[in-house]
């Protein structure tokens, strides 16, 4: 699949197409999209929650629920949250580009 770059406007495709459109997912607020109300993750009906295990959990749905819904190239292994400080959280995704298998780490996602 051929997409574009949300920075540059260059074309873009593979793994970092892939990329580019798992951190769209996961950092777009459901509801927030007109005409298409249902796309995004989650992920922010959960801020302003105390970091607990519970929390890691709920975060871990959200996102694994938001990519098996709009990313059908990628099948989830593992989400990693982490407290940086000032109340935010870095999050990390890893799992396979299931057109060739390669796996995929993205790291750096911060709520």
């Amino acid at each position: 699949m051929i997409g574009m770059n949300a920075q540059t406007g260059k074309p873009l495709s593979g793994v970092e197409h892939l990329k580019q459109s798992i951190q769209d997912i996961v950092t777009t607020p459901r509801g927030s999209r007109v005409m298409r109300r249902d796309y995004g993750c989650g992920l922010f009906d959960l801020v302003d929650r105390p970091f607990s295990h519970s929390l890691v959990g709920d975060i871990t749905i959200a996102i694994s629920d938001a990519l098996e819904q709009w990313e059908p190239r990628f099948a989830l292994e593992g989400v990693a949250v982490h407290p940086v400080g000032d109340g935010k959280l870095s999050i990390a995704i890893e799992g396979l580009y299931l057109i060739n298998g390669e796996p995929v780490t993205i790291e750096g996602i911060q709520i």
